[in-house]
């Protein structure tokens, strides 16, 4: 069986569990987002589902950490809060820049990352996020460490994070580092999303962070030993992968999402 890994790597809000924008009023979307294409009067986002959304923007819309939406460079993270005319068209109410293309940090507020690790120090993880900028996350006795690493000193470059934290004076405080996916291949997490792909092809969306896409014939092992196809699985459910996942191997150009093939056979297990 071929299945993929998808690592998706955004910086921002990862607050969605389906393509769909969340709905903070009948006619109010919020999204974050990395920028795509820009001009003076709109805006193209791909969030953190892969999901492309265009947004309008007028003499109304509030900008922040820039002088106009035109001066936001494609590649930045940003954060929209637009309303839905008549016809369903998206109009900007407000964007703040949070990330530029270089990986330097200008918002502030609460955050929620994914990202793949390129390098940690006693006090630093460096991560690369979906923008394909390197953002530095600070860590201290305080961040908690969950998932598949007990501890800041077990995580290894390459290993697909999530980091809680906030955005403050230039920098990424991080809370919490969740290890969704590891170097040499383990997968475990919770499903937040299911929905059918390309080609007949299954997605599953693993705390926010892992995309894993499976074959339609896909199959999956129940706890009481039982095998149910993959289609099966609902939100909420949690599962873990053993077998040999490749992550990219040094340097790549990730950009949206990074596409990791399997090299082994890979078990999917409900647990």
């Amino acid at each position: 069986m071929r299945t993929a890994l998808l690592a998706a790597f955004l910086a921002g809000l990862v607050a969605w569990t389906s393509g769909s924008p969340a709905l903070a009023t009948p006619s109010t979307v919020r999204w974050t987002g990395t920028v795509t294409a820009v001009s003076q009067t709109s805006l193209e986002l791909v969030t953190e589902q892969g999901t492309r959304v265009q947004v309008a923007a007028d003499a109304q819309t509030q900008v922040a950490g820039a002088a106009s939406v035109g001066e936001i460079a494609v590649g930045s993270v940003v954060y929209v809060e637009a309303t839905l005319d008549a016809r369903g068209r998206a109009v900007a109410r407000r964007v703040e820049l949070w990330v530029t293309p270089e990986g330097r940090v200008v918002g502030s507020g609460s955050v929620r990352l994914a990202g793949l690790v390129r390098a940690r120090t006693a006090d630093r993880l460096v991560v690369r996020i979906r923008n394909r900028s390197a953002l530095s996350a600070v860590v201290d006795a305080r961040t908690r460490v969950t998932g598949l690493r007990a501890a800041l000193a077990e995580i290894q470059v390459q290993d697909v994070v999530l980091v809680e934290g906030e955005l403050q004076q230039g920098r990424l405080v991080a809370h919490r580092i969740h290890v969704a996916a590891t170097a040499d291949g383990r997968l475990a997490g919770t499903v937040t999303a299911v929905r059918p792909a390309r080609d007949g092809r299954l997605e599953l969306l693993l705390d926010g962070a892992v995309l894993v896409s499976l074959d339609a014939g896909a199959r999956v092992r129940t706890p009481d030993g039982r095998t149910v196809p993959a289609a099966a699985l609902r939100v909420g459910q949690s599962v873990a992968a053993t077998g040999a996942l490749g992550l990219p191997a040094g340097p790549a150009d990730l950009g949206a999402v990074a596409t990791v093939e399997q090299v082994g056979i890979l078990e999917l297990v409900i647990r």
